[in-house]
């Protein structure tokens, strides 16, 4: 999935989420490697709520597209109406945390290193 594509590119998808989510769009969301991968886009905006999102990817939530492969998730966003993009490798140990403002997200990871 390449992060290549311009703002305007964007722009409709954009409009078409940002009253439903807030602040926070999945644009394009992949899940797999990069021959076996499934679009988790649609999946990822159903699982926002109060224009947040935190997940840790697992083929429990996305299925399995590529078995006995390690996986990512490949997600490409707006947040604000920045276009950013976040990739995470399956049992990487990272979460997937969109929309928080910095010392809640902070506050987050430092519970999450804790548990680990």
């Amino acid at each position: 999935m390449s992060f290549e594509r311009s703002r305007g590119e964007y722009a409709k998808q954009i409009s078409k989420f940002e009253e439903v989510n807030g602040t926070l769009i999945i644009l394009k969301a992949t899940f797999g490697t990069k021959e076996k991968y499934i679009d988790v886009t649609e999946k990822l905006n159903s699982m926002i709520k109060d224009g947040s999102i935190e997940l840790h990817p697992d083929i429990k939530i996305f299925g399995d597209p590529a078995p006995g492969e390690r996986k990512e998730l490949n997600v490409i966003y707006s947040n604000r109406g920045k276009i950013e993009q976040k990739i995470l490798a399956e049992g990487g140990g990272g979460y997937l945390i969109l929309n928080l403002p910095m010392e809640e997200n902070m506050a987050k990871m430092e519970e999450i290193r804790k548990k680990a």
